[in-house]
Protein backbone atom coordinates (compact mmCIF):
# COMPACT_ATOMS: atom_id res chain seq x y z
CA UNK A 1 0.00 0.00 0.00
CA UNK A 2 1.44 3.22 -1.22
CA UNK A 3 -0.23 6.53 0.91
CA UNK A 4 0.88 10.26 0.13
CA UNK A 5 0.49 11.92 3.32
CA UNK A 6 0.78 16.40 3.36
CA UNK A 7 1.58 18.07 6.32
CA UNK A 8 3.66 15.06 6.78
CA UNK A 9 5.96 17.35 8.99
CA UNK A 10 3.03 19.10 11.36
CA UNK A 11 2.11 17.20 14.75
CA UNK A 12 -0.49 14.89 13.37
CA UNK A 13 1.23 14.25 10.46
CA UNK A 14 4.69 13.42 12.34
CA UNK A 15 2.60 11.46 14.38
CA UNK A 16 0.64 9.12 11.55
CA UNK A 17 3.87 8.38 9.75
CA UNK A 18 5.89 7.06 12.56
CA UNK A 19 2.74 4.61 12.90
CA UNK A 20 2.72 3.33 9.74
CA UNK A 21 6.10 3.29 8.78
CA UNK A 22 6.14 0.52 11.76
CA UNK A 23 4.49 -1.85 8.81
CA UNK A 24 6.52 -3.46 6.07
CA UNK A 25 3.73 -3.67 3.59
CA UNK A 26 3.16 0.35 3.45
CA UNK A 27 5.15 2.55 1.69
CA UNK A 28 4.51 6.44 2.86
CA UNK A 29 5.28 9.35 0.70
CA UNK A 30 5.24 12.40 2.77
CA UNK A 31 4.61 16.08 1.12
CA UNK A 32 5.64 18.91 3.49
CA UNK A 33 7.86 22.35 3.52
CA UNK A 34 9.53 21.74 6.27
CA UNK A 35 12.23 19.01 6.29
CA UNK A 36 11.67 15.39 7.38
CA UNK A 37 13.82 13.99 10.44
CA UNK A 38 12.47 10.88 9.73
CA UNK A 39 14.99 8.33 8.06
CA UNK A 40 13.17 5.08 7.29
CA UNK A 41 13.31 2.44 4.30
CA UNK A 42 9.43 3.05 4.17
CA UNK A 43 9.71 6.52 4.11
CA UNK A 44 10.19 9.10 1.31
CA UNK A 45 10.11 12.87 1.91
CA UNK A 46 9.20 15.03 -0.73
CA UNK A 47 9.67 18.60 0.34
CA UNK A 48 8.02 21.01 -1.35
CA UNK A 49 5.33 24.02 -0.94
CA UNK A 50 1.72 23.63 -2.07
CA UNK A 51 1.52 27.14 -3.14
CA UNK A 52 3.23 25.58 -6.17
CA UNK A 53 1.20 23.54 -8.20
CA UNK A 54 4.57 21.82 -9.17
CA UNK A 55 5.02 19.82 -6.22
CA UNK A 56 2.55 17.43 -7.82
CA UNK A 57 4.91 16.77 -11.12
CA UNK A 58 7.70 15.51 -7.74
CA UNK A 59 4.76 12.55 -6.83
CA UNK A 60 6.28 10.26 -9.36
CA UNK A 61 4.85 6.49 -7.94
CA UNK A 62 1.24 5.27 -8.08
CA UNK A 63 -0.53 6.20 -4.95
CA UNK A 64 -3.60 3.86 -3.11
CA UNK A 65 -4.40 6.38 -0.69
CA UNK A 66 -4.26 10.36 0.12
CA UNK A 67 -4.19 11.95 3.14
CA UNK A 68 -4.63 15.11 3.33
CA UNK A 69 -3.51 17.06 6.41
CA UNK A 70 -1.71 20.34 5.47
CA UNK A 71 -3.19 23.17 6.16
CA UNK A 72 -2.34 26.78 5.99
CA UNK A 73 -0.13 28.20 8.80
CA UNK A 74 -1.75 31.58 9.05
CA UNK A 75 -5.10 29.97 10.09
CA UNK A 76 -5.41 32.84 12.82
CA UNK A 77 -4.86 35.63 10.70
CA UNK A 78 -8.53 35.24 9.33
CA UNK A 79 -8.72 38.24 6.22
CA UNK A 80 -4.89 38.86 6.60
CA UNK A 81 -4.24 34.97 5.53
CA UNK A 82 -6.94 34.55 3.41
CA UNK A 83 -4.80 33.95 0.34
CA UNK A 84 -2.56 31.54 1.78
CA UNK A 85 -5.83 29.64 3.10
CA UNK A 86 -7.50 30.02 0.19
CA UNK A 87 -4.39 28.26 -1.71
CA UNK A 88 -3.05 25.94 0.73
CA UNK A 89 -6.62 25.07 2.66
CA UNK A 90 -8.61 24.98 -0.79
CA UNK A 91 -6.94 25.19 -3.85
CA UNK A 92 -4.46 22.34 -3.03
CA UNK A 93 -7.22 19.92 -2.16
CA UNK A 94 -8.64 20.77 -5.50
CA UNK A 95 -5.69 20.00 -6.97
CA UNK A 96 -5.11 16.99 -5.33
CA UNK A 97 -8.22 15.99 -6.18
CA UNK A 98 -7.83 15.98 -9.99
CA UNK A 99 -4.56 14.42 -9.33
CA UNK A 100 -6.34 11.72 -7.33
CA UNK A 101 -9.09 11.71 -10.28
CA UNK A 102 -6.36 11.12 -13.18
CA UNK A 103 -3.81 8.57 -11.26
CA UNK A 104 -7.25 6.83 -10.27
CA UNK A 105 -6.24 6.67 -6.50
CA UNK A 106 -8.44 4.18 -4.12
CA UNK A 107 -9.52 6.42 -1.11
CA UNK A 108 -9.06 10.03 -0.22
CA UNK A 109 -8.86 10.98 3.50
CA UNK A 110 -9.34 14.53 4.50
CA UNK A 111 -8.72 16.53 7.78
CA UNK A 112 -11.39 18.80 8.47
CA UNK A 113 -12.30 20.57 11.66
CA UNK A 114 -15.04 20.73 13.90
CA UNK A 115 -15.59 24.37 13.36
CA UNK A 116 -17.31 23.66 10.03
CA UNK A 117 -20.72 23.47 12.85
CA UNK A 118 -22.82 25.85 13.66
CA UNK A 119 -21.72 26.97 16.95
CA UNK A 120 -24.16 25.35 19.91
CA UNK A 121 -23.33 24.14 23.17
CA UNK A 122 -24.65 21.09 22.34
CA UNK A 123 -22.25 17.95 21.67
CA UNK A 124 -21.95 18.19 17.59
CA UNK A 125 -23.34 15.17 15.02
CA UNK A 126 -22.38 15.16 11.39
CA UNK A 127 -25.78 15.60 10.80
CA UNK A 128 -26.18 19.09 12.29
CA UNK A 129 -25.70 21.98 10.84
CA UNK A 130 -23.01 23.75 9.09
CA UNK A 131 -22.41 26.99 9.54
CA UNK A 132 -18.41 28.03 9.53
CA UNK A 133 -17.14 31.38 10.63
CA UNK A 134 -13.98 32.67 9.94
CA UNK A 135 -11.63 32.22 6.72
CA UNK A 136 -9.98 28.74 7.97
CA UNK A 137 -13.71 26.81 8.56
CA UNK A 138 -14.49 28.44 5.46
CA UNK A 139 -11.91 27.18 3.33
CA UNK A 140 -12.44 23.72 5.16
CA UNK A 141 -16.12 23.42 4.22
CA UNK A 142 -15.58 24.81 0.72
CA UNK A 143 -12.85 21.68 0.80
CA UNK A 144 -15.55 19.13 2.05
CA UNK A 145 -18.37 20.00 -0.66
CA UNK A 146 -15.28 19.97 -3.28
CA UNK A 147 -14.10 16.46 -2.11
CA UNK A 148 -17.83 15.08 -2.04
CA UNK A 149 -18.30 16.02 -5.84
CA UNK A 150 -15.27 13.39 -6.37
CA UNK A 151 -16.70 10.77 -4.43
CA UNK A 152 -17.85 9.12 -8.03
CA UNK A 153 -14.21 8.15 -8.64
CA UNK A 154 -12.99 7.21 -5.29
CA UNK A 155 -13.35 6.69 -1.68
CA UNK A 156 -14.04 9.87 -0.18
CA UNK A 157 -13.24 10.49 3.67
CA UNK A 158 -13.97 14.16 5.75
CA UNK A 159 -12.63 13.93 9.29
CA UNK A 160 -13.73 16.90 11.73
CA UNK A 161 -11.14 16.56 14.39
CA UNK A 162 -11.80 18.59 17.78
CA UNK A 163 -9.05 19.21 20.11
CA UNK A 164 -6.43 17.25 19.14
CA UNK A 165 -3.77 17.59 22.11
CA UNK A 166 -0.17 15.51 22.76
CA UNK A 167 3.56 15.52 23.45
CA UNK A 168 5.44 17.88 21.16
CA UNK A 169 2.68 20.25 20.01
CA UNK A 170 3.05 23.69 19.89
CA UNK A 171 0.98 27.04 19.96
CA UNK A 172 -2.34 25.25 20.41
CA UNK A 173 -4.46 25.40 23.35
CA UNK A 174 -3.68 23.04 26.04
CA UNK A 175 0.10 24.03 25.00
CA UNK A 176 -0.42 27.12 25.71
CA UNK A 177 -2.08 26.67 29.30
CA UNK A 178 0.95 25.05 29.91
CA UNK A 179 3.32 27.85 29.24
CA UNK A 180 0.88 30.20 31.06
CA UNK A 181 0.80 28.50 34.13
CA UNK A 182 4.77 27.97 34.31
CA UNK A 183 5.07 31.59 33.21
CA UNK A 184 2.56 32.87 35.87
CA UNK A 185 0.62 34.65 32.82
CA UNK A 186 -3.44 35.22 33.63
CA UNK A 187 -5.51 32.73 31.99
CA UNK A 188 -8.73 34.65 31.40
CA UNK A 189 -12.00 32.15 31.80
CA UNK A 190 -15.00 33.26 30.11
CA UNK A 191 -18.02 32.73 32.04
CA UNK A 192 -16.17 30.65 34.42
CA UNK A 193 -15.49 28.10 32.38
CA UNK A 194 -13.74 29.29 28.72
CA UNK A 195 -14.33 26.61 27.05
CA UNK A 196 -15.59 23.47 26.62
CA UNK A 197 -14.47 20.55 24.50
CA UNK A 198 -13.91 17.08 23.87
CA UNK A 199 -9.95 16.71 23.62
CA UNK A 200 -8.51 13.75 21.76
CA UNK A 201 -4.86 12.54 22.05
CA UNK A 202 -2.95 12.34 19.78
CA UNK A 203 -1.98 8.64 19.93
CA UNK A 204 -5.99 7.85 19.71
CA UNK A 205 -6.08 10.27 16.59
CA UNK A 206 -3.63 8.45 14.65
CA UNK A 207 -5.32 5.26 15.69
CA UNK A 208 -8.64 6.66 14.24
CA UNK A 209 -6.82 7.37 11.18
CA UNK A 210 -5.44 3.60 11.16
CA UNK A 211 -8.84 2.52 11.49
CA UNK A 212 -9.73 3.89 8.36
CA UNK A 213 -7.02 3.83 6.17
CA UNK A 214 -7.81 0.00 6.83
CA UNK A 215 -11.15 -0.18 6.35
CA UNK A 216 -12.63 -1.19 2.92
CA UNK A 217 -13.76 1.31 0.48
CA UNK A 218 -17.31 0.68 0.01
CA UNK A 219 -18.08 4.03 1.31
CA UNK A 220 -18.47 6.54 -1.58
CA UNK A 221 -18.79 9.65 0.42
CA UNK A 222 -18.90 9.78 4.45
CA UNK A 223 -18.15 12.18 7.31
CA UNK A 224 -17.03 11.51 10.95
CA UNK A 225 -16.19 13.25 13.90
CA UNK A 226 -12.85 12.59 15.68
CA UNK A 227 -12.88 13.55 19.39
CA UNK A 228 -12.23 12.10 22.57
CA UNK A 229 -15.04 10.71 24.98
CA UNK A 230 -14.77 13.41 27.96
CA UNK A 231 -16.37 16.73 27.59
CA UNK A 232 -14.40 19.03 29.95
CA UNK A 233 -14.01 23.03 30.42
CA UNK A 234 -10.87 24.78 29.88
CA UNK A 235 -10.74 25.84 33.97
CA UNK A 236 -10.95 22.27 34.66
CA UNK A 237 -7.65 21.34 32.62
CA UNK A 238 -6.00 24.73 33.76
CA UNK A 239 -7.20 23.25 37.36
CA UNK A 240 -5.79 19.49 36.63
CA UNK A 241 -2.75 21.22 35.04
CA UNK A 242 -1.51 23.27 37.91
CA UNK A 243 -2.30 20.59 40.51
CA UNK A 244 0.44 18.15 38.15
CA UNK A 245 3.01 21.06 37.90
CA UNK A 246 2.46 22.02 41.62
CA UNK A 247 1.38 25.34 40.60
CA UNK A 248 -1.30 27.76 41.55
CA UNK A 249 -2.48 29.27 38.13
CA UNK A 250 -3.37 33.28 37.82
CA UNK A 251 -6.98 33.04 37.14
CA UNK A 252 -8.96 35.85 35.84
CA UNK A 253 -12.63 34.60 35.62
CA UNK A 254 -14.33 37.48 32.90
CA UNK A 255 -18.19 36.89 33.39
CA UNK A 256 -19.12 39.27 30.74
CA UNK A 257 -17.93 37.29 27.91
CA UNK A 258 -19.76 34.10 26.72
CA UNK A 259 -18.08 30.82 27.30
CA UNK A 260 -17.43 28.85 23.92
CA UNK A 261 -18.23 25.12 23.27
CA UNK A 262 -16.71 23.12 20.39
CA UNK A 263 -17.75 19.38 21.34
CA UNK A 264 -18.31 16.69 19.50
CA UNK A 265 -20.29 13.28 19.26
CA UNK A 266 -17.64 10.22 18.55
CA UNK A 267 -20.18 7.44 18.45
CA UNK A 268 -20.63 7.40 14.69
CA UNK A 269 -16.98 6.53 14.18
CA UNK A 270 -16.85 3.68 17.28
CA UNK A 271 -19.94 2.12 15.87
CA UNK A 272 -18.78 1.99 12.56
CA UNK A 273 -14.96 0.80 13.35
CA UNK A 274 -15.75 -0.46 16.39
CA UNK A 275 -12.82 1.74 17.87
CA UNK A 276 -13.02 3.88 21.24
CA UNK A 277 -10.44 6.49 21.79
CA UNK A 278 -8.69 4.87 25.28
CA UNK A 279 -6.70 7.63 26.35
CA UNK A 280 -8.65 9.57 29.52
CA UNK A 281 -7.66 13.64 29.78
CA UNK A 282 -6.09 13.39 33.07
CA UNK A 283 -3.88 10.82 31.69
CA UNK A 284 -3.37 12.82 28.51
CA UNK A 285 -2.38 15.83 29.87
CA UNK A 286 0.15 13.43 32.22
CA UNK A 287 1.80 12.19 29.06
CA UNK A 288 2.06 15.74 27.77
CA UNK A 289 3.79 17.00 30.77
CA UNK A 290 6.11 13.54 30.98
CA UNK A 291 4.96 12.47 34.44
CA UNK A 292 4.44 8.84 34.47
Amino acid sequence: MKILITGSSGFIGRNLVNKLIQFPDIKVFGLDIVPSKIDNLNYEHIESDLNDENYLNQINNEIDIIIHLAQSGKYRENHDGVMDMFNINLKSTINLLEYARKKQVDKFIFASTGNVYKATDKILQETDDCSPYGIYACTKYASELFIKNYSEYFSTIILRLFTVYGLGQQKMLIPKMIERIKNNEQIILAGDIGIQITPLFIDDCVNMFFQIINSDNSRDYDVFNLAGNEAINLSQIVQYLGTMMNIIPNILIDNSIKPAYLKGDNSKFIKSFNFSPEVKIKDGLKKVLAIK
